[in-house]
């Protein structure tokens, strides 16, 4: 069964489908604050972010958590707190950096 997904997703949609390469396997984020670089196309991923802060310094991610419905996308100068230990994904629309505290 397909679902058809808005047009903003289509990239993310087709990661999920496809074969990981060197530079699609997803990166677990250091425990420490952590200034993150995430290019356009690739995915990072905040195994436990418990009340952090996403804040997006430059580009366009797409934040998405296990077990929540609803999806963020930050543009620079935009931040978002994570709920719970559930896992983060952050796909990086365009070349962005992340500010994780």
């Amino acid at each position: 069964m397909q679902i058809a997904l808005p047009t903003v997703f289509a990239p993310f949609a087709a990661l999920l489908r496809s074969r990981p390469t060197a530079a699609r396997v997803p990166r677990n984020l250091p425990t420490a604050t952590a200034l993150q670089a995430v290019e356009a196309g690739t995915t990072l991923v905040v195994p436990q972010p418990g009340g952090r802060r996403i804040e997006c310094l430059r580009g366009c991610v797409w934040l998405t958590q296990d077990n929540d419905p609803r999806d963020v996308v930050l543009e620079a100068g935009q931040s978002y707190i994570a709920n719970g230990d559930a896992r983060l994904l952050a796909y990086g629309l365009e070349a962005s950096d992340l500010r994780i505290a």
